[in-house]
């Protein structure tokens, strides 16, 4: 048996446009190696920190040409996550990986 994991009251930063794609869809993994932490969906603790990845997003998109972008955040609980699927950075052992990627 695997170990899962919970997490709740968490926040995604992203578009306007993407967040209603999520809304009808679910998330969806995107980047790659070089993305900031690697390929998947990043959540926050911390609601200013997702308005942050929100803004920041948008100003990618902004610079990339798209105009009328808007920032937004979803709130989300996730349950019962496979603890191996996870990259918690709160998590003595994916701080050091984490550092090992920037460094």
């Amino acid at each position: 048996m695997r170990y899962t994991e919970s997490y709740y009251n968490l926040s995604h930063g992203t578009d306007k446009i993407s967040a209603e794609n999520i809304k009808t869809k679910g998330f969806a993994l995107s980047g790659d190696e070089t993305s900031w932490c690697g390929e998947g969906v990043y959540f926050y603790d911390i609601k200013a920190k997702a308005w942050w990845a929100a803004d920041r997003k948008c100003n990618e998109l902004k610079h990339k040409g798209f105009s009328g972008v808007k920032a937004a955040v979803i709130l989300a609980d996730i349950e019962n996550i496979y603890k191996d699927d996870t990259f918690d950075l709160r998590v003595k052992k994916d701080l050091e990986k984490f550092e090992e990627f920037v460094i």
